[in-house]
């Protein structure tokens, strides 16, 4: 007869095999999306709030909270009032004097941290833990910086260009052979040549070698002006760019004319235009602001040298700005100089302010003063097209006239205010940029804290300046004047907004004027405007706010907010029952408006019911529904009353005694077989091991 050796490490593998049979024919559960991660994504170089709250709004002055970036790296430790930024050590190197928290925030549950400077290696995933609650909470947010293209050198990126070596090849007096090279570099870098003016030039083909994986680039331009030139190399997979610049003098090339005003009388002013020593010969022409071409005396050349002085000049009749512009079209080169004219009683430049606007209009006005004949002034769109306007306001003084027009526009367009006076010819105007766009929109859900943002572009100090947030116009939200505000003992703040509101006193040093409204309300949606009035240009920000009901499709149970007429808890029964199926009835009474009622399986399956059977009673209404169950499972009746978004819902468990093994029976049957299996193949292991160890002893 055959006895297996059983050793103990096979006993351990086989026991090992039992178990894992065991928790295989298991059920476990487990969130297969993982935790919620909230996302931010932001610009290189820009400050990032990264949002933490308790949804308690319980204090946390004198708690622990920890956040950390990729699990390991310590980003910002508060204990309780010590922190990284006030002696607590263990900060990781990467975010030291780059991130703070909201010490206001912290008696409303709010452990949000902003990181200013944000670099591209600051993406990853970030936790924010309360590890000594009672509960511990963790909250994940993961934090996307998007690179800009600037210069990284300093950075040590592997392969990044260095600063382009810029040379001048061969010069003529007509011309100069400009060369870009870079070397060493990869991924590939992308060269072009700009002039100071910033516009991209034509170049010549550029020449490509790669060695060891990193590659050398020349670029080679003509150019036949003098100007300052500048090469700029791109690297756009690891958003690297870096320039150089030359300045290229083309000898022949005409310097900026010398515009004079040789004489003025009340009603004319000659000009005169000089170009010297310039080669190839330069063509002079006039221009008006419009760019008209004028016509001129003729012009006045000299020759020396090989070398040309050229003088234009030209009478005048009209305020404006002219400009004489200098032409030599063999060496492709064009410059100018420009002189500003104003003819006694002929109208200065309109004055064009903004007096007053909205989300949806502005009102412009456009102003001319002392002049004489009488301007008419009419306003333009981009387009030419003459709009209608209000009627002009007209003063007289001292035989001028002083004119005001104005115009409320309701769309994004460049405005043009022309002022005309037809017997001296003079035509002058001023124009102005209105944008009108709508504020921007931020959404949140009910209950939660919204964060309206402001800053001045100027990064300024606010901290003596004021700022007043308000609603629809007229709403007073949050005012701060020099230290003084609502939280403080500032009063006038609507009542609405009391205890709900606050300010980030840290970030005003950087021109934040951003607000918190905690424990946001539907009543809160709306506009809001955050002006700075005394600011010498004035500043208003437009944000709307809209905040949405909680639940899906905007239903919850709201028999907490004593709605009349909301439906209580359905009462929920089992009318009958057979070994085959239940029959479940669900009513609701005394509702209004009446009640749509459903019956859901543990799915969430909405499930074919009999008619419904609705009472009405003194403007309320009672309401039946019944079905026949015919499986084991939780049941869900369902009340919604869409007028009032309310909902409200009973579950109950129902056993159909005929039913219950169909499914789970045969899982439980294989299950008991696997474990008698598995107990079988234990005790014949062991008895194999007893045998064989007598067997041992007989010997």
């Amino acid at each position: 007869m055959f006895y297996p050796q059983v050793t103990s490490t096979t006993m351990e593998l086989l026991l090992l095999v039992c178990v894992s049979l065991l928790t295989w024919s298991g059920t476990t559960f487990a969130d297969k999306n993982g935790p919620d991660v909230f996302k931010v994504t932001v610009e290189e170089g820009s400050g990032a709030i990264l949002p933490c709250s308790l949804s308690s709004k319980e204090s946390i002055e004198f708690k622990l909270f920890d956040w950390r970036k990729d699990g390991q790296t310590e980003v910002f430790m508060y204990d309780a009032g010590a922190h990284y930024n006030n002696g607590l050590a263990g900060q990781n190197v990467q975010f030291k004097g780059r991130v703070s928290h909201f010490p206001d925030e912290l008696k409303s549950g709010n452990a949000s941290i902003i990181i200013r400077d944000t670099k591209v290696a600051d993406s990853g995933s970030y936790t924010c833990d309360f590890p000594r609650l009672q509960q511990r909470q963790i909250f994940h947010i993961k934090l996307v910086v998007d690179p800009v293209l600037k210069d990284r050198t300093d950075e040590n990126k592997p392969g990044a260009a260095q600063e382009p070596s810029v040379t001048s090849l061969k010069q003529t007096n007509d011309w100069t052979l400009l060369q870009c090279k870079v070397q060493g570099a990869f991924p590939k870098p992308e060269l072009h040549w700009q002039d100071s003016a910033g516009n991209i030039l034509p170049a010549e083909e550029p020449q490509l070698t790669e060695k060891g994986g990193k590659y050398d680039v020349i670029l080679q331009i003509t150019v036949t002006k003098t100007d300052t030139y500048r090469c700029v190399s791109t690297q756009e997979e690891i958003k690297h760019q870096i320039h150089a610049e030359i300045y290229a003098l083309v000898p022949g090339a005409a310097a900026k004319p010398s515009v004079t005003s040789l004489k003025a009388t009340n009603d004319w002013t000659l000009l005169q235009c000089e170009v010297q020593g310039a080669f190839p010969k330069p063509e002079l022409h006039w221009q008006d602001s419009a760019g008209n071409i004028l016509p001129a005396e003729e012009p006045q050349l000299t020759e020396k040298g090989g070398k040309y002085d050229v003088i234009l000049q030209i009478t005048v009749t009209k305020t404006d700005n002219y400009r004489c512009v200098s032409t030599q079209e063999e060496i492709k080169h064009q410059i100018h100089a420009e002189i500003y004219v104003h003819i006694s009683g002929a109208a200065t430049k309109p004055s064009v302010t903004s007096l007053k606007e909205t989300k949806d209009w502005r009102l412009l006005q456009c102003e001319v003063q002392g002049a004489f004949p009488k301007p008419e002034l009419h306003w333009q769109d981009s387009a030419g097209n003459i709009l209608p306007a209000e009627e002009p306001q007209l003063t007289e003084k001292g035989g001028k006239y002083d004119v005001i027009l104005q115009i409320t526009v309701t769309k994004t367009d460049n405005y043009r205010c022309v002022s005309t006076q037809e017997e001296i010819k003079h035509q002058i105007h001023a124009e102005t940029y209105v944008h009108i766009s709508g504020p921007d929109v931020f959404k949140v859900e009910e209950g939660s804290d919204a964060i309206l943002p402001c800053s001045l572009s100027s990064k300024e100090s606010i901290e003596s300046k004021l700022f007043d947030w308000k609603k629809d116009g007229q709403m007073e939200v949050f005012m701060y004047n020099a230290g003084t505000h609502y939280n403080n003992g500032r009063t006038g703040q609507n009542v609405q907004f009391r205890g709900r509101v606050s300010h980030f006193p840290d970030e005003l040093k950087s021109g934040n004027a951003s607000i918190i409204i905690r424990n946001t309300k539907v009543a809160d949606s709306g506009n809001y405007t955050c002006d700075f009035p005394r600011l010498q240009q004035r500043q208003i920000f437009h944000i709307k706010l809209l905040v949405a009901l909680k639940e899906l499709d905007w239903l919850k149970d709201r028999t907490d907010e004593n709605k009349p007429g909301a439906a209580a808890k359905p009462s929920v029964t089992s009318l009958k029952q057979t070994n085959d199926w239940t029959l479940l009835q669900c009513e609701v009474q005394g509702a209004f408006p009446k009640p749509e009622l459903h019956w859901q399986d543990s799915a969430g399956n909405i499930l074919p019911a009999e008619e419904p059977q609705p009472t009405e009673k003194g403007g309320k209404y009672d309401v039946i529904l019944q079905i026949t169950v015919t499986k084991t499972d939780n049941y869900s009746c369902v009340s919604t009353q869409e007028e009032i978004k309310h909902q409200i819902y009973t579950e109950t468990h129902v056993l159909v005694p005929g039913r219950t093994d169909e499914k789970s029976g045969s899982s439980t049957g294989w299950i008991v077989a696997v474990v008698v299996v598995c107990l079988v193949g234990v005790v014949c292991c062991l008895l194999g091991y007893c045998i064989s160890q007598r067997c041992k002893r007989g010997r």
